[in-house]
């Protein structure tokens, strides 16, 4: 990866709010309930952080992931990336668990304290103060599943992403010059070299 791509996911992820769910169908009726999404905004305002949702099971739909992403992307004023353990979905990256991160641009102002002298030690925030979020629930009220624009919405991004071809679905930059040598590597496997998954 490009320095400046390792230097956004750290400061993005280290300071995160990170939201634990289960699956897809539970964070559906969390963003989907209008007091938690408030309570939210709040908790991005006050904290000026970002948001990382992190699902329990592994295991998944990737075209449900779609519809769920573009969910976010309706319900929030925020760009949602995709991850996961399955083949990329939309603009997504691999990682262990699926993670929908929200991309408030809070992850700016980490990123140009590490450009100062004695930035990385400014950097590390305090950890989110224990009862201060979330607490004036029962929240998980909403709906658990998309409406059928965000389904649009996502059969849309879904045919963008494609139609870069071999750049896959990396936003900022050409996943054939950043994963030269994985890609490199599965070919000489025999594996089919596959940027984004077909949902």
């Amino acid at each position: 990866m490009p320095h400046a791509i390792n230097y956004l996911h750290d400061v993005s992820h280290y300071n995160s709010g990170i939201l634990v769910m289960t699956n897809l169908e539970d964070d559906y009726r969390h963003i989907t309930d209008q007091l938690f999404r408030k309570e939210l905004k709040r908790f991005v305002r006050e904290e000026q952080r970002e948001v990382l949702f992190v699902f329990r099971n592994r295991e998944y739909s990737r075209r449900d992931y779609a519809y769920f992403l573009c969910c976010m992307r309706s319900v929030f004023p925020w760009f949602c990336n995709s991850n996961g353990p399955e083949k990329k979905v939309l603009w997504g990256n691999a990682t262990p668990f699926p993670a929908a991160n929200l991309i408030t641009g809070r992850w700016v102002n980490d990123l140009y304290r590490l450009k100062k002298p004695g930035g990385a030690e400014e950097v590390a925030r305090q950890a989110i103060a224990k009862d201060e979020y979330f607490m004036a629930g029962p929240y998980g009220t909403g709906r658990n599943q998309a409406f059928w624009p965000e389904k649009l919405l996502a059969l849309g991004t879904y045919w963008r992403a494609r139609m870069r071809g071999q750049k896959g679905g990396m936003f900022f930059v050409d996943r054939r010059k950043v994963y030269a040598d994985q890609i490199q590597n599965r070919i000489a496997r025999g594996k089919d070299d596959e940027p984004q998954a077909r949902i």
